[in-house]
């Protein structure tokens, strides 16, 4: 029996414990975390997990991490892309009213690179309150790590109107890092969220950094349609002293 909010029904906290594998199970109502590691080269294929309960996040892997035809309902971040060297591909995800889809930081303090989202789907997003990870792609980044080279690529959302993207470097109660790290080379390609009933997006997304060092930097935006529609610049909130080099192709 669990006593709190924040276990985990399989867990493995050794990163001398490589090439751990699993495939074909399901779990259900999780009262933290599904499946985290840090061992070198996790792979999950064809793993479900189904959840309500608040803080249930999905998957977090070490460097070169793998997850593959899998399915999550979360309710907290349903994909943690914090080591290098993570992907994702053809997994689908259902998220509830907290966290984000794909969480791309939360405080990390290492320099990580090298990620991959490719070929999923974004089936419901339940957000509607105005916290910083309620988006689809999410980070609160109050580490000191330099996180970059994301490429998140065919991508559908459906049932999603509230945010799409919110990257932010910013310190938060959570964090432990005496100087902010920063988000770089992050690009969004060929992706398409519908909203429910064809409605506006209830917010902007966001890109904000803490100051000119700590920053966000180098964001490519291609073929992004909202219900049908290029993504613009006007879909964004953008702060000019701590953003840089944005780009924005239909």
């Amino acid at each position: 029996r669990f006593g709190h909010t924040h276990g985990k029904l399989i867990h493995f906290p050794d990163q001398q414990s490589p090439n751990l594998y699993f495939e074909g199970f399901t779990m259900v109502d999780a009262p933290g975390y599904y499946l985290t590691t840090r061992s070198r080269n996790t792979h999950a294929v064809n793993v479900k997990g189904l959840g309500w309960w608040f803080n249930t996040d999905g998957f977090s892997f070490g460097p070169d991490g793998l997850a593959e035809d899998c399915f999550l309902k979360c309710n907290d971040d349903a994909i943690k892309l914090y080591h290098s060297g993570n992907r994702v591909y053809r997994t689908t995800i259902w998220q509830m009213e907290n966290g984000a889809p794909f969480q791309i930081s939360w405080n990390m303090n290492s320099d990580n690179s090298r990620f991959v989202v490719k070929d999923c789907d974004v089936i419901h997003c339940d957000h509607e309150w105005d916290n910083p990870n309620e988006a689809v792609f999410a980070a609160i980044h109050g580490g000191s790590g330099h996180m970059c080279d994301y490429l998140f690529e065919d991508i559908r959302i459906e049932n999603a109107g509230w945010k799409l993207f919110s990257l932010q470097v910013m310190p938060n109660r959570f964090a432990k890092a005496d100087t902010l790290g920063k988000i770089t080379r992050v690009t969004f390609r060929n992706i398409s969220l519908m909203t429910p009933d064809g409605k506006p997006m209830r917010r902007k997304s966001v890109l904000k950094g803490f100051d000119r060092s700590s920053c966000i930097r180098d964001i490519h935006i291609e073929g992004v349609k909202l219900n049908g529609r290029p993504f613009t610049y006007a879909d964004m909130q953008m702060d000019s002293t701590t953003v840089f080099d944005v780009r924005v192709k239909p």
